[in-house]
Formats: structure tokens, C-alpha cells, sequence
């Protein structure tokens, strides 16, 4: 166990170089500095030290603040040293306290982020598990592909009132529409989907948009023609964006 009397020993065998993986020395304006060589010792250490003290009001508001960087969500995917401590904090807080974590960063019922990339979003995920009052998700603008959606919708099928995803404008291809039709299936109260921009579909278009397709199957509803379409419009990987068809009520 490492008590106050020992740091002298450690500190010694820091500056002298000897192996001690865990700790580096800099000697900075005459005054010895220490800090982690690795990481993750400091982001585990911070996000035990928040969970132990997110439900002091006071250090709630503050760590909030820190993390954002002030009070918009947009900031946790900006300041992204503080996306594996938050993570990290909802493992340790999962089921404990009477204020979910997800409610102290998402706190309002429309989610806007922008830039939202794989590894952002597994860390927004961790959030959205224990968000309540989130009913429009806004994801539009990024760089999430297949993966990053999936990881992303473990979270957003925990949402009890979701009734608006917006992912345009990213990465998203077959096997991320396999994700979202899973999705679809499990949110009955979703009534916006916006896929817009995506790479729905892997190869090449015979002789038209996938728009097409979607806007048939949206604006008219008519799922089994739009779904119909696919085999005439696409010579190519359609399978995640006819399940994500089928899955449309």
C-alpha cells in the first residue's frame, strides 16, 4: 500500500530513472512535477473520484461545467480527455444514487451534436443508458460509420421517449442500417429517421438515387414497394437498408 512516508523512496527512484512504469518526473520553474505516464491511471483515478462525488450538487454543476466546457453538450465530443472519464464514471455509477449521470450532461429533451465520430459516440452512449428526458436525438454532421452507430444505438434504445433520430451527413452503410432497423424495431414511439447523406448502400446505382427509395417508402409509406425498388434500382449490398425498410411500421 503506498502511504505518505513512502513517496519520499518513490519520488527518489522517480528522478534517478530507476523502472517505475506508473509515474514520470518534470522539473518545471525549480518546482519537481509528477504525472502519469500512461493515461489512463489519471482517467480511471478522476472518474472514481466523480462518481464518489456526483451527487454533491456543488461539485455536480462544476464538473459539468468543466467537461462542456461550459453548458452545451457540444462540448463533451470537443473535449474529448473528458469522454473516457465520463465513460468510465457511468460503469462505476450504474445502478447507484438517485441521479442517473446521463441526466446531469443530457438534460434536455432535443440532443444537438455535431462532429460526433466511432469513438465519441461510445462514451455518448454510456450517457444516453441513463438519460431520461431526451426525445430528439440530432447527430447529423459527423463522421460515424457502421460501427460507431451500433455502438450508438445500444444506448438510444434505452430511451423510453425518443421520437426523432437524426443521422445525415455522416458514414453510415449497410451494416449500420442493420443496427438502426434493429432499432426502429424496438422505438415504436420513432417517427423521424433521417438517413440522408449516407452510404446506404455499398456499390453501384443502376440507373438512380436510393433517395428514391427512401422518399418512396417515407413520404408514402409504401414499405413493400420501396422495398420492391431496391432489386431494380441497386446491383450491389442493399441488405442492411432493405432490413431497415422492413423494420418501418
Amino acid at each position: 500500500a503506498l502511504i505518505e512516508e513512502s513517496w519520499p523512496r518513490i519520488e527518489e527512484a522517480v528522478k534517478a530513472g530507476q523502472r517505475f512504469p506508473l509515474l514520470s518526473w518534470v522539473a518545471d520553474a525549480r518546482r519537481d512535477k509528477f504525472r502519469f505516464s500512461h493515461l489512463t491511471f489519471q482517467e480511471f483515478l478522476a472518474a472514481e473520484y466523480c462518481a464518489e462525488r456526483r451527487e454533491d450538487p456543488g461539485f455536480a454543476a462544476e464538473w459539468r461545467r468543466a467537461a462542456l466546457r461550459g453548458d452545451d453538450p457540444q462540448g463533451l465530443v470537443d473535449n474529448a480527455w473528458w469522454q473516457q472519464v465520463v465513460e468510465m464514471c457511468c460503469d462505476l455509477a450504474a445502478g447507484g444514487g438517485p441521479t442517473p449521470l446521463g441526466e446531469l450532461f443530457f438534460s434536455e429533451p432535443d440532443l444537438r451534436l455535431a462532429g460526433l465520430s466511432d469513438p465519441s459516440a461510445s462514451c455518448v452512449a454510456a450517457l444516453l443508458k441513463q438519460a431520461t428526458r431526451v426525445r430528439k436525438a440530432l447527430f447529423a454532421r459527423g463522421a460515424l460509420s457502421g460501427d460507431g452507430v451500433g455502438v450508438l444505438c445500444d444506448g438510444l434504445r434505452r430511451l423510453d421517449r425518443l421520437v426523432s433520430l437524426d443521422l445525415a451527413q455522416n458514414a453510415i452503410g449497410p451494416d449500420g442500417c442493420a443496427h438502426l432497423a434493429a432499432l426502429v424495431a424496438r422505438q415504436p414511439g420513432l417517427t423521424s429517421l433521417d438517413l440522408s447523406e449516407n452510404k446506404l448502400v455499398r456499390g453501384d446505382l443502376v440507373d438512380a438515387s436510393y433517395s428514391a427509395v427512401l422518399d418512396q417508402a417515407a413520404h408514402s409509406m409504401a414499405v413493400s414497394t420501396g422495398r420492391r425498388m431496391l432489386d431494380s434500382f441497386f446491383k450491389a449490398d442493399a441488405s442492411g437498408l432493405a432490413a431497415l425498410l422492413d423494420a418501418l411500421p
